[in-house]
């Protein structure tokens, strides 16, 4: 599959991963795509504690669940975006945040949180 790349204000991996997610919104499989969507607050006792960008967000139709996703190129890059995504997953319970790493063609479902809570990870070789 021959990819055509829109660039934009993200990394080329983010705007190949974007690329990849258009197709599939294409084939029906997930819609409302968004690119750098609205940032999320993320407060404790009403205090905002900082705030949260994901990479894309998209309505998910196999999950049935919005889904904010965040992608990481390299593995070294992704422990800032897994706090984050835990306290985001932790006050948007009914959304999923999935972390994708590595090559955007062969990227890799690293860790997905639900309702503050790791429900999938991979394991460290």
């Amino acid at each position: 599959m021959k990819l055509k790349i829109s660039h934009s204000k993200g990394s080329v991996q983010e705007d190949i991963r974007y690329t990849i997610l258009e197709s599939l919104e294409k084939s029906g499989k997930i819609a409302t795509l968004e690119k750098q969507p609205k940032t999320l607050s993320i407060e404790i006792n009403n205090i905002e504690v900082f705030k949260y960008t994901p990479d894309f967000k998209y309505y998910d139709y196999t999950q049935a669940s919005w889904v904010y996703e965040e992608y990481k190129g390299f593995m070294r890059d992704r422990h800032d975006s897994l706090l984050r995504m835990k306290c985001a997953s932790a006050q948007h319970t009914n959304c999923m945040f999935m972390l994708y790493t590595g090559s955007p063609k062969s990227a890799k479902l690293t860790r997905v949180y639900s309702k503050g809570k790791a429900i999938r990870q991979t394991k460290k070789k």
